[in-house]
């Protein structure tokens, strides 16, 4: 089967309105490429001897790439347009990808990644020798979820390498798995993994494998609906406009003195996120922003 990919160019502060219109339709996953990240990661780096990027030499817009099933295109081509014509995009282009090249395409994008110098996440087909204190997590995401650096990724990953200490956990909207395979690792009871996408169910399936995971079990689920046991530590790595719907549900899921983690939150979007949270009288901890993208650690204490 032949895909028609849609690349669009903008400015980073619409990152989230545009994602948010693309998930209306049937997508295979969101690339997003944001040079200025890779700006900030080179300049985090300690050895600088090969930097020789400058402040603004990256580009300043953003990319966003996803792909839509030939047929299901050909049906849908003009509401495509058309959403695209109301967020006023006009720097976009679509492009037909054959079938045979599309695992190439997505590998050759997917690279070793290292978070907080402990946690390792590397592709399937790319060796890496494992140092004695780290957390290798092994990701064959296939060509249905982006694999872009993100630091909403990075968000998460630190906060729950920080502070999480075990438990029942819910994953909401795990997309690939990558967060709960990293609960498992770090020695969850159990991981509630839970997504609308039946793309996200194979890969959860195939990462599971991968990294020799036993306690994660996958809900074919819209948010946390279904999920019955309570848990001690909940995270979700969404869209803003789907993380408030789950904080007015969130004391029916999250045990008295659990903790929960929300990113994917842009910065615009913060209070709104913040005054439902007070709203259901939960314990704001801290948070933290990295590149306009927001993440909010809290507790539920009674």
């Amino acid at each position: 089967m032949d895909y028609i990919g849609l690349e669009i160019i903008t400015d980073s502060m619409f990152e989230e309105l545009i994602t948010d219109s693309l998930y209306n339709f049937e997508i295979s996953g969101i690339e997003i490429e944001d040079e200025k990240l890779l700006y900030d990661l080179k300049k985090s780096l300690k050895d600088k001897s090969e930097l020789v990027d400058f402040d603004g030499s990256y580009d300043k817009n953003i990319r966003i790439t996803t792909h839509f099933k030939e047929d299901y295109f050909n049906n849908h081509s003009e509401e495509i347009k058309e959403a695209l014509k109301k967020l006023s995009i006009i720097n976009y282009r679509f492009f037909k990808v054959q079938n045979k090249n599309w695992n190439e395409e997505w590998m050759k994008h997917y690279d070793i990644k290292k978070f907080l110098d402990k946690v390792v996440i590397k592709p399937s087909w790319i060796e890496y020798e494992k140092k004695d204190d780290e957390i290798v997590l092994e990701l064959d995401p296939g060509m249905s979820f982006g694999t872009g650096y993100h630091a909403t990724t990075e968000l998460m990953i630190k906060y729950i390498y920080k502070n999480f200490k075990g438990g029942v956990c819910y994953d909401i909207g795990t997309g690939s798995g990558i967060l709960a395979i990293l609960l498992e690792k770090m020695g969850a009871e159990k991981v509630y993994a839970a997504d609308i996408s039946e793309d996200s169910q194979k890969a959860v399936e195939i990462n599971s494998r991968l990294n020799s995971c036993s306690k994660i079990e996958f809900r074919l689920t819209d948010l946390q609906n279904g999920i019955e046991e309570k848990c001690d530590f909940y995270v979700s790595n969404i869209l803003a406009s789907l993380i408030i719907p789950q904080i007015k549900t969130i004391r029916s899921h999250l045990k008295v003195g659990g903790e929960f983690l929300f990113t994917g939150i842009i910065d615009s979007k913060e209070e709104l996120v913040v005054e439902e949270l007070r709203k259901e009288k939960l314990t704001l901890l801290k948070r933290e922003e990295l590149d306009n993208w927001v993440i909010i650690h809290g507790r539920l204490d009674a």
